[in-house]
């Protein structure tokens, strides 16, 4: 016997997300051979030592389980190998490996390569380092990132670095609120954050949806200056309740650009300037196909509410949101819900920066957005959001995957942000 085998079902119904799982142990046995589906090709691994992808054929012998044919990506790591998979259906199982000694998990592994070699000749290459496991409906991001300008020259972004932050958070698959994929997310945005020297307050509460009660949990990064007032800047992470959309740029996009701004400013004294929060909002998008309010915003709701229970949302001096901003083709025009001269004076900034051409004079009207939570409440606000069909067709649809992603439009947003951020203190 190898070890224990842990497994998790999930489901995604118009009720909500359910789960089943167990562990049980077992004999597994692996012949692998190598997917001739594009769809099907290998996974991703963050690799610890070795790591070996691809498709496989098992089955529990010690229980009489048929074989499936599942994606399978094993990880070489000091405790042993641990196992992930998936099969492309309307539920993705899966399976860990645990209990395994460090020679157990060498045979493993050796197995693993000369079986996938056997029809290419070769030991198959393993994900460059750094590359977390993509689920199954994720889809591979591309080889090679196209050249973000340099980060000296763009107050410090790093596209680059903003781009892997998208592909961390597609790696979990779709991310509805109160789904377990949303959890871990959640994990690893308090652990970056914090990583950065980011203090960072956390809102947990539930909310009432057309799927029943949900949890949600809101972030918000504090960094504290001098003068009475706070700029506040926002994303939301979690992704439309739709079978297998990741997100890359609903979502995804905003996340990675707010990641990198929180790495860069949390690291700053901000002497003589205005505190600067960042929210990351849980449950922007609406649960039922349609957004209808109040099915939708409840995170931003949330934080509206609490910041102004607390005293301090008369102290936000300007909100900046983001959204859908990583597309390779965007067109930012200005929402007609956007507090007009803070719009001004972003797409003035974005202008003066080279970026005219991506921020537009022409008016739109987005229909919703988490601003709407602060404009309500008198809250200078502005929307960057590139919501035009011509640029964003795969917009909630399961094409919104990391080939959408552009490095070069995450680092051009992100430094019209910082740069707005800037010239913000000096009001």
């Amino acid at each position: 016997m190898l070890g224990w085998v842990a497994w998790v079902e999930e489901s995604l119904t118009p009720e909500g997300v359910s789960y089943r799982w167990g562990i049980v142990p077992g004999s597994l046995h692996y012949a692998a051979r190598r997917a001739t589906n594009r769809r099907e090709t290998e996974n991703r691994a963050a690799p610890v030592g070795m790591t070996v992808s691809g498709v496989v054929r098992f089955g529990m012998t010690n229980s009489g389980a048929g074989r499936r044919e599942m994606k399978l990506t094993l990880v070489l790591a000091d405790a042993g190998v641990k196992a992930a998979a998936s099969r492309r259906t309307p539920h993705w199982l899966w399976y860990g490996i645990r209990g395994m000694g460090v020679w157990q998990a060498w045979v493993l592994s050796l197995v693993a390569v000369v079986a996938l070699g056997c029809k290419s000749g070769g030991v198959p290459a393993a994900p460059a380092a750094g590359q977390p496991f993509m689920s199954a409906v994720a889809g591979n991001p591309p080889a090679v990132v196209e050249d973000a300008p340099a980060p000296e020259k763009m107050d410090g972004f790093d596209g680059k670095r903003a781009y892997e932050q998208v592909v961390k958070q597609v790696s979990f698959g779709p991310r509805p609120a109160g789904s377990a994929a949303l959890g871990q997310l959640q994990n690893y945005l308090e652990t970056e954050l914090k990583s950065y020297g980011c203090a960072v307050e956390t809102d947990s509460f539930s909310a009432d949806t057309p799927a029943g009660r949900l949890a949600m949990k809101n972030f918000l990064v504090k960094i504290p200056g001098e003068k009475p007032g706070i700029i506040l800047l926002g994303t939301h992470y979690d992704t439309k309740r739709l079978e297998n959309f990741v997100g890359a740029d609903d979502g995804g996009s905003s996340t990675g650009v707010m990641l990198e701004i929180a790495r860069l400013l949390c690291g700053q004294k901000q002497a003589g300037k205005y505190a600067v929060w960042i929210a990351f909002f849980d449950g922007e998008e609406a649960v039922n196909k349609e957004w209808v309010d109040p099915d939708n915003r409840y995170g931003s709701r949330e934080m509206a509410a609490k910041l102004a229970n607390s005293g301090d949302l008369p102290k936000v001096k300007a909100f900046i949101l983001a959204d859908l901003v990583g597309g390779k083709n965007p067109h930012f025009l200005r929402d007609g819900e956007s507090t007009k001269w803070l719009k001004d004076f972003v797409w003035g900034v974005a202008g003066k920066l080279g970026y005219g051409n991506i921020f537009e004079s022409a008016p739109t009207n987005f229909g919703g957005d988490d601003h709407y939570s602060f404009t309500a409440r008198h809250v200078p606000s502005a929307d960057i959001m590139d919501l035009d069909t011509r640029d964003v067709p795969y917009w909630h649809t399961p094409e919104d995957a990391m080939d959408k992603i552009s490095a070069r439009t995450l680092a051009i947003v992100g430094h019209t942000i910082l740069e707005s951020v800037k010239e913000l203190q000096q009001k």
